[in-house]
Parts: C-alpha cells; structure tokens; sequence
C-alpha cells in the first residue's frame, strides 16, 4: 500500500484533507436547490463508500510496503472493525446535524462554529490518545482557533439580528454546537483501531488507512438507516420527507451528492494516512482547518454575508487570520517535539553487530571503536554475532569483549557458517596464546554453552528493543541478516524476520561492495562474493535506510602497522595487537574497511561524503549497483583527501588512548 514517509508530505496531505473537508458542502448547497438535506445525504453516503472500496483497490494494493487491502481487511480483529464502525456511526450522527446546521444557517456559519469546536475537543482527545507533538504550541494554535470561532459566531450573530430568519439562524448554530461536540469524538475510535506507528509493518488484527477508510465509511453506511431514517420522518425544517422521494430524483442530482461524498472520503483517507507521520492529533487538527475553506466558500461565492456592515466585515477578515495562523502553529507542533530533560540526554544508540572475525584484522580493529564509543556513552552493545567457519572466531570475540569491559554482552554464532582459506586465521593463534605457567593469556567470560544461535539472538534482542531504535553494523558476510529476514515467527515474536527488522531498527550501517573510480573498476567485493546469494536478498528485502562503506573508502584509510610494531606501553598484552602481528608478517599497513562503518555510527556525518538517496543492488556475479531515485531509502559513503586523512588521525589515537584500570 502506499505510505507516507516524511512529515512535509503528510502536512501536505493533510491541507488536501483540509480542502475536501471544507468544500464538500458545496455539492450540498448545488443539490439543495431542488433536493432536500436528507435525500442529498443519501447520495453523500453512497459516495463515500464507492470512494473508499476504489482507494483500497488502488493506493491501497499498491507498494511493497505494508499489507494490501484485502489482505489487511481479512485478518483485522473483531474488536478494531467494531471500534471503526462506532466512530463511523458517531461521525454520522454529527454530520447529519451539520448538514441540517447548513442548510439553517449556511457554510460561512455551521463549518466554523461546529468543525471548529470539533477541532478544539478533538486535539484533547487525540493528543491524550496518542501524543506527538509539541503540545504547547500545539495547544496555542487550539487557541487561536477558538478565537477565530468566537469571531464567527460574533459575525453570524449581527447578520442575523437584522433579518427575519434569526429563529432558524438560532437553530442552526445549535445543531452545529451539537455537530461539533459529537464530532470531536469520532477519529479517536479509528485511530485506536490502527496500528499509527508501523503502517509499513502494522501489527497482526489492526487495521491500515485503506481497511479503516472502507469499514468507517460502511459503519456510516449501516448508522444511516437509523439516523438518516429519523432525519427523515421528524426533520429539523420543512415537512416530513419519504425515501419514495429519493428514487424520483434525477441521476445528476444523485451525482453531485454522491460526489460530495467522494470528496470527503478522499479527505479523510488522507487524513488517516498522514496520521502514521504527523501524529493523529496533528492530522485531526490540520484537517480540522476546513472551517475556514468553508467559510471562504460561503462568504465569497456563495455571498452568505452580502449586504454586511463594515463590523461584520471586519470580525470575517480576524476570523481568517487566527484560523491562518492557528493552523501554521499546528504544522510547527509536529516539527517541533517538546525538549522534556530525558530527550535532551545523550542517548546511546542501540547496536547489534555482525562480524566474520578471522578473515581480516580489520573486525577487530573495528570493534575497539565500537567498544570505546559504548565506553564513552555513545553506543550501547546489544549483541556480537559470527559467521565465519571458525573453531575459534567466538572465543576470541569472547576475549576481546572481556578485555574491553564488555564480558557480558550477548555473543552468537551463525547457523550458516562461511567459510574462507585465503588468510591466517589469528584468532586462532590469540587464543592459543599462554602466560609463563601455562594458563591461557587472555581471559574469557562465555562458556560455550552461553554462545547463541545468531538469529534467535537477533530476534530476541530485536524484539526486546523499542520500536525503530536499533542500528545493525555488518562488518562481514550478508548470510546471518538474510537468514533474519527470512526467519519466520516464533515463541520469541509472531513476527517475521523483515517484520520485526522494518518495527525495532533504525538502520543498517554496511561494509560492503565496490564502485569504480577514475583510475580503477569495480571489482565483486569480497564481503559480497562470499556469500551472493545472501547479499541479493540483503538489499532487495532490507526494510530500513542502509548506509554503504565500499571498498574504495576502507582503501583510502590505512591503519599505520607501526603502531603495532612498536606496541602499546600501556598494556603489555592487547589481543587485537597481538592479533594485528599474527595475521600478516609485520610490518604492514592495513586498510580500515570495516572501521569506516563503526565510524559511520560512532562519529557523524561529517567526517565522510554521503551520495543523493537511491536503491543499491547486487547481481549475480557479486557486482554493486547504485540507482539514484527520489525517495530512496539507500546511500554509499566516499572520503574527500582531507576526510580521510581526519578519519585516519581519529582511528590511530583513539586505538592508542589508554583504557581506564577499570575497564
């Protein structure tokens, strides 16, 4: 289905809901000519529920995001149609008195004074419902809002003091009262039936936009027969009305109040689809500024206020103001999220990484950044999963997490392991390694029986993580994540792998692939054409934004096989040093490949050259592609000379800054 993915488009929504909102009345006072409110009404119904049956056919069964209408609708909950249909038949009962207001009153009258006090009760019901936004500026907008109400009703009060219908003007502004109130109450039944946080991924028996549009419109549908019907037999004017009368009418007449209800359907489907990014307080609100395109409606074509007096005029010109300006709070409340003291508070950023520890020393130099960064505050550790076909790889990760402070962090090992001959092993060689008496030189902390199966850990941890909270960092081989992605639920979560990857991560900061430069093509990068099969699937089903270190960056930093030579003279044994002189004969330089994504996390944006947003891919010889596109979720870093040269001064002295005795 299709969803909105940035706030600016679902403000932008929201105004198009504010349009239809505010216009459909039109298509009543056209019909009201010759047609009757409650006969109109009808028509407006059937409108709707067409409307929203085409929606769910087309935006709604379209996109790789999310379920489809049918789908969608078939596995909904009992409970969350029921809540749908409840706030479809409260939404009926206060329309049909807003109509009833219209046609007393007019639309530069009844939409303000009842979809403005609609808007003010409403914001408190679906911000207390759902918060998200900044609620004083939210609330201040409410106000001027209300100002703009009362400068409304100021405004109908002297037009109607000199004219003959002042009774029927009196008993429109009451039903619309009536409409307002009855009105505030309805989008908070839908919202709560919705999934508002995960429309990509919604959780089992709620219900999306498109499924909520179509049962809200049948809830209306269903409601009308007993409001309508009453409507009918004791009108609030004229004389009783029979459904005799509907089947007389003409077919463009039943048209336009059919149109009138696509309108509004169109709407409010926005409305809803917004909800996911803006916030169902904000959405509700801004949509709630239709008051004012009604009244520009009813004041300037429809000249619902000819003849008015400069007063009147001036009270109108106010009302548009505050209701002008009112709104642009609102949009600014959804922009601006209160700065309450645990936000402001440096959060450390969730991780889970994934390593093929022993095919190059550069895993392990980039696991010293990441462990100073969770020293430092920046990072916090979930969990350290394997998949090289190693006997050893575990225990050494196991070494370096004790060595670092980092003992009791979660490690794992991939059901898949990867195999790769091409280079020494060091982890192997550090693990050996013994004191003077024989005993193992470096400490552990996991016995093997503590070492996960890497998916089931990554599920676990995934699942006990807040929502869109958690950056993965693949150092190796795309085989664990492709095995996450295609895992099915369990006991851990009913969820499958890309459904619980696309709910709890942020991103995925990737070391992978190859892109040519001036001087030299691509090559099928070694990460990739290990395991091809798993990298496809990687970046065709990864539901979240991915960040590419290539090949080229990692090249362009070196990490100075001096430092290693010459040791650290504060720790007489380090196991990545002693790694570092195992892999290779010494001495030797080593690209920082891997380092480039922990940095990616650990240090900024600013440190690196980010590409325009597109879609990366592999194809079946193990080559990376990258197709720029508007919206795309994918971008690969590259280093200016003077990028990689601060990237290479931070790897070295934050490699060779003593650790704290307690670490």
């Amino acid at each position: 289905m299709f969803i909105v993915n940035s706030y600016m488009l679902a403000v932008i929504f929201c105004f198009i809901t504010m349009l239809c909102w505010g216009s459909w009345g039109n298509t009543q006072k056209l019909a009201g000519k010759t047609w009757r409110y409650e006969l109109f009404y009808w028509d407006y119904v059937v409108g709707m529920v067409l409307f929203a049956a085409l929606l769910g056919f087309t935006m709604g069964s379209t996109g790789d995001e999310g379920r489809s209408f049918v789908r969608d609708l078939a596995q909904a909950d009992w409970r969350n149609i029921g809540s749908v249909v409840a706030g479809g038949a409260i939404f009926n009962a206060s329309n049909i008195l807003l109509s009833a207001s219209v046609s007393l009153a007019g639309m530069a009258v009844a939409f303000p004074l009842g979809v403005g006090l609609a808007l003010v009760l409403g914001v408190f019901i679906n911000w207390f419902g759902a918060p998200k936004g900044d609620p004083v500026v939210l609330f201040a907008g409410v106000a001027l809002i209300v100002a703009a109400i009362v400068c409304n009703g100021l405004a109908s009060a002297r037009m109607s003091s000199g004219r003959q219908s002042g009774g029927s003007n009196r008993k429109g502004l009451m039903l619309a009262v009536a409409a307002g109130a009855l009105m505030s109450m309805f989008y908070r039944f839908v919202a709560a039936a919705m999934d508002l946080d995960h429309f990509e991924n919604p959780t089992e028996g709620m219900l999306t936009p498109y499924s909520a549009i179509f049962v809200f419109s049948v809830g209306v549908l269903l409601s009308n027969f007993v409001f309508n019907t009453l409507a009918m037999r004791h009108p609030f004017v004229g004389d009783r009305v029979g459904y005799g009368e509907w089947f007389r009418g003409s077919a463009a007449t039943h048209l336009v109040g059919m149109l009138g209800g696509a309108i509004w359907c169109l709407g409010t489907a926005f409305s809803y689809i917004a909800a996911g990014k803006a916030g169902a307080a904000i959405s509700y609100a801004l949509g709630q500024g239709a008051p004012m395109i009604a009244a520009i409606w009813g004041v300037f074509v429809w000249k619902e206020f000819r003849g008015a007096d400069r007063r009147t005029g001036g009270l109108l010109a106010l009302m548009f103001m505050l209701f002008a300006a009112g709104l642009s709070m609102i949009v600014a409340a959804g922009e601006k999220e209160p700065q309450t003291a645990a936000r402001a508070e440096l959060r450390a950023v969730p991780v889970i990484v994934e390593t093929d520890m022993g095919n190059d020393i550069d895993d392990a130099l980039a696991l010293d950044l990441l462990y100073r960064a969770a020293r430092e505050g920046k990072v916090e550790i979930l969990g350290i999963g394997n998949h090289k076909l190693s006997a050893t790889a575990t225990d050494y990760i196991d070494i370096l997490n004790t060595f670092y402070g980092f003992g009791s962090t979660p490690l794992a090992q991939g059901a898949r392991l990867v195999a790769n001959g091409e280079a020494c092993d060091y982890t192997a060689a550090v693990t050996a390694m013994c004191d003077a008496d024989g005993h193992p030189l470096y400490a552990r902390t996991k016995s093997p029986e503590q070492i996960e199966e890497s998916v089931a850990m990554y599920r676990r941890l995934l699942a006990a993580s807040d929502d869109g909270s958690v950056t993965v960092i693949s150092l190796g081989f795309a085989t664990t994540l492709a095995d996450l992605l295609s895992s099915g639920g369990d006991a851990i979560s009913p969820l499958t792998g890309r459904e619980l990857v696309a709910r709890k991560a942020a991103s995925l900061s990737i070391m992978a692939g190859s892109f040519p430069t001036a001087t030299k093509p691509a090559r099928a990068e070694f990460n990739i054409v290990n395991d091809i099969d798993a990298a496809v699937l990687l970046f065709d089903q990864w539901p979240t934004p991915i960040v590419c270190a290539p090949f080229e960056l990692g090249r362009q930093v070196q990490f100075p096989g001096r430092i290693m030579a010459e040791g650290l003279d504060w720790a007489e044994h380090h196991p990545v040093v002693d790694g570092y002189r195992a892999y290779r004969p010494m001495p030797y330089d080593r690209a920082a490949w891997d380092l480039m994504s922990v940095l990616w996390v650990t240090a900024g944006e600013d440190l690196f050259t980010v590409s325009e947003p597109g879609r990366l891919s592999v194809d079946s010889e193990g080559y990376m592609h990258f197709e720029p596109c508007e919206g795309g979720t994918h971008r690969f870093l590259t280093a200016t000379d003077a990028q990689a040269e601060a990237l290479g001064r931070l790897i070295v002295e934050t490699f060779t800054e003593e650790l704290p005795a307690d670490k």
